[in-house]
């Protein structure tokens, strides 16, 4: 995270205290008794992310958050999206929508978690030795643990609790709440399966858990309305641990000594394409700052691993420019006589 503010001094007739650039990319993860519902209720007073909606394909200035809370050694995501109801084919009858032809039609989130210690955010892990074939053994140090959750051809009810299919081979079921890997974006697969079957000694289990709904959600039209304005919620929870060997599923360490747990948050809005919906290539991150790279979470309420500032001092009447370490906080101290003008420019 680059961090950038302008800190006057309190000297006579000098100053005031201006921030000029800063963004949150760390939150904590408290403990709290959550029911996974698609009810915002059961998160009162949880910290959230804001950020904006950032893709490779287009951007958005609609707002996202992304909250994390914990209990009994289970870890509940909650992310909001402010993206208007489309209800698989537009319909607005108060019971299910028929079945559509494509689960790009409807709305689909996605979940990531750094699980090898080399994964990157961009690129899904970012592993240079993947090969045609992509090699599992060779790269699961950039393994990326993700959920990936297309409401679907018949898309279950708001509120209603879906869970993960326990034996990935045997595909989406209703709901399509998958766990999956990846280490690019061409290498992906439920975890312990890729394109060509079962990989070698390789275990993979789903125990996420979900519940979704949308604000436009009311009594009379529980699917929602087409085109109505709002925000689709997703709820989600996952142990902290599980069974899978290659990384699959990353370790939640909330308190690990060397870093914080690195995730992200990313959303398919089935308004993308008129008629088809959503494509591959389409998702938007809730991104907090201007740069795609993890967001990061532990107990702390502060981030442990938050690298120290650098401060100076420089002079009204030069000209300074100054390289910010990625990661690190410049303060800049500039002593302004009163009344007098100045302008700091700043260039991510």
């Amino acid at each position: 995270t680059n961090r950038f503010s302008n800190s006057m001094k309190f000297l006579p007739l000098l100053c005031a205290l201006l921030p000029l650039y800063a963004y949150a990319q760390y939150i904590q993860v408290v403990e709290k008794d959550i029911t996974v519902d698609g009810d915002l209720k059961d998160w009162d007073g949880v910290a959230r992310l804001e950020g904006k909606m950032v893709g490779p394909t287009f951007s958005t200035d609609k707002k996202c958050t992304v909250s994390l809370a914990q209990k009994e050694n289970n870890l509940f995501v909650l992310t909001t999206w402010e993206n208007a109801y489309r209800n698989c084919d537009g319909s607005s009858e108060a019971g299910p929508p028929p079945t559509c032809s494509s689960n790009h039609l409807t709305a689909a989130l996605g979940i990531a978690f750094k699980a090898g210690p080399k994964a990157e955010l961009e690129n899904m892990g970012n592993c240079p030795n993947a090969g045609s074939d992509c090699d599992v053994d060779a790269c699961k140090d950039y393994m990326v643990d993700v959920l990936h959750w297309e409401l679907g051809k018949e898309v279950v009810a708001p509120s209603k609790v879906v869970v993960g299919d326990k034996g990935e081979e045997t595909g989406d079921g209703v709901g399509n709440l998958d766990d999956e890997w990846s280490f690019t974006p061409h290498c992906r697969g439920d975890d312990g399966f890729k394109s060509t079957g079962a990989i070698p000694s390789a275990v993979g289990t789903n125990h996420w858990s979900g519940a979704w709904s949308h604000t436009a959600s009311t009594a009379e039209f529980p699917f929602g309305t087409k085109d109505a304005t709002g925000e689709y919620i997703f709820e989600a929870k996952r142990p902290f641990a599980s069974s899978d060997t290659h990384f699959f599923d990353a370790v939640i360490k909330l308190d690990d000594p060397n870093e914080n747990l690195k995730f992200a948050a990313a959303f398919w809005t089935p308004f993308e394409h008129a008629t088809n919906g959503w494509s591959a290539a389409g998702h938007v991150m809730c991104l907090t700052g201007p740069k795609w790279e993890w967001l990061e979470a532990g107990a702390a309420a502060e981030n442990p691993h938050k690298k120290p500032s650098t401060e100076v001092t420089v002079a009204v009447d030069t000209h300074k420019t100054l390289t910010v370490p990625k990661g690190e906080e410049v303060v800049v101290n500039m002593e302004v006589p009163a009344n007098s003008n100045f302008r700091v420019a700043v260039v991510p």
